[in-house]
């Protein structure tokens, strides 16, 4: 049935790519997009869309990862209207042109500078967060003035389904459209020559997407992943702590490019630890092992596929396993586990885990553990857990990552006001709020002079006027 729905819609939207970015193109052309009023009104129709649609949404995330209704309502619905919402109330100053003074030299001439918009803007989305992570960028992108084109994940097709049907009940496509299919349809878009692309997904196929635009000279943003660290020092709190990180492991089951990626623990705490993370995992989902199988915790996520479901239970090989949930290959159902493990070359600490696995690192050396670290690629969140916050606050200055925590974990996400984003082989740009704006659009420089005045000392020769070269200069 699903399968259906989306031929069929691709079917009526069918038109080659090329026509497609060219009506976008000729629809930006028109200065429309110039208005911050316009655009406001186009934020107030994506409002409008999300109010109308919110049960089938819900119900797209639920078939895709079996997103309970309160997580999917806190981490996708109700995150894109905070955006909006945020978006709208500042637009009108984001919009407006800064002024500059102009040098004495050229009297009467005047300065300022433009957000200016890019143009058509190509949106390629990922699976795990696939609403939010869809139209976050695309509702921001709008509001920057620019056309968009939207490519969901193929992993999630009821969510992307969802959404070319929502936007294209409210939005004509020259001004949004949504662009069904799998990699090679990224591929494809790419090759039409967007005015910019924002992809978020892993670092492997952000490479291939960064290459690919490189060949056009295409500006991109990239939110990629990476090996998230969280160290617990010995004087951490171990209660809040503990519950801290479950909280931020547990969401969408560990599908997170900003959750945890593994602990480091000091030797003799590892089994505090690791009891007080799993005790807090039990408490906040109610996860009952002796259950008859099929009973499953109704707020936890399953895995997005059988792909990643095998992938992550290849990995449980990698150490030591110190707690175990239960898993349903045939459900997708895969409930948290605790490994330890000695060495950062286990297979489970080569990539990202991406799921409910969390390795517990065990360090005897802080300051080795720390230039272990640096050595490795720079992750896009570093948590220090430690009740001298000063030092940590000190530590996370000189290290190398997208955003640093200090007793906690993916808490920053929360907040539509600050940059997003990562660093090196997690990610280049920022987005979410005034970031996002600044994102998709470029500082135009204008200046005007007068017309009727003209200030002879500019012109050659200049000999007898070094005095003034060197005020100028």
């Amino acid at each position: 049935m699903l399968e259906d729905k989306q031929v069929r819609l691709q079917e009526e939207a069918d038109v080659p790519f090329d026509v497609m970015f060219q009506k976008q193109r000729d629809f930006f052309a028109t200065g429309v997009l110039l208005s911050w009023r316009y655009r406001r009104s186009l934020l107030d129709y994506f409002e409008l869309a999300l109010n109308s649609w919110e049960q089938r949404l819900l119900d797209a995330l639920y078939q895709d990862l079996g997103k309970s209704p309160a997580e999917a309502l806190a981490t996708e619905f109700c995150y894109v209207k905070k955006q909006l919402r945020y978006m709208r109330s500042k637009l009108r100053i984001w919009c407006r042109e800064k002024k500059y003074k102009t040098l004495f030299f050229l009297p009467f001439s005047r300065a300022r500078v433009q957000n200016a918009a890019f143009g058509s803007c190509l949106i390629l989305a990922p699976w795990n967060y696939p609403l939010q992570l869809a139209l976050v960028p695309a509702l921001t992108a709008l509001a920057a003035g620019n056309t968009v084109v939207i490519k969901p994940s193929e992993y999630a097709p009821a969510t992307g389904l969802a959404i070319a049907q929502m936007l294209s009940e409210f939005f004509t496509p020259d001004v949004i459209t949504v662009v069904l299919g799998g990699a090679q349809t990224s591929s494809q878009l790419i090759a039409q020559k967007p005015d910019h692309i924002f992809f978020t997904g892993s670092t492997a196929v952000g490479k291939k997407v960064a290459i690919q635009a490189a060949e056009h000279l295409i500006p991109v943003v990239l939110e990629l992943g990476g090996k998230n660290p969280a160290i617990a020092l010995p004087d951490a709190n171990l209660l809040i702590g503990s519950r801290r990180l479950a909280w931020a492991k547990g969401i969408n089951a560990g599908q997170t490019c900003v959750a945890p990626d593994f602990l480091c623990v000091p030797r003799d705490l590892v089994e505090q630890w690791a009891t007080a993370i799993w005790q807090s995992w039990q408490t906040m989902y109610s996860f009952e092992p002796n259950q008859k199988e099929g009973l499953e915790a109704p707020e936890w996520t399953k895995i997005v596929n059988i792909a990643h479901f095998d992938r992550l239970t290849q990995l449980l090989n990698s150490g030591e396993v110190l707690f175990e949930g239960r898993r349903n290959r045939s459900t997708l159902y895969f409930e948290p586990v605790i490994l330890k493990v000695n060495s950062f070359e286990a297979p489970v600490m080569q990539g990202e885990v991406f799921g409910p696995i969390l390795p517990i690192f065990v360090y005897d050396s802080l300051d080795e553990l720390v230039e272990s670290l640096a050595t490795r690629a720079a992750p896009l969140v570093y948590s220090i857990f430690t009740r001298d916050k000063k030092a940590a606050l000190n530590q996370l200055r000189s290290i190398k990552c997208g955003a640093g925590l200090v007793n906690d974990a993916l808490v920053h996400l929360v907040d539509a006001t600050l940059p997003f984003g990562g660093i090196a082989e997690s990610g280049m740009g920022r987005y979410h709020g005034y970031e996002g704006f600044k994102a998709f659009t470029w500082p135009k420089t204008l200046f005007v002079s007068p017309s009727d005045f003209d200030a002879p000392w500019r012109y050659p020769p200049l000999k007898g006027k070094e005095a003034i070269i060197k005020r100028w200069m």
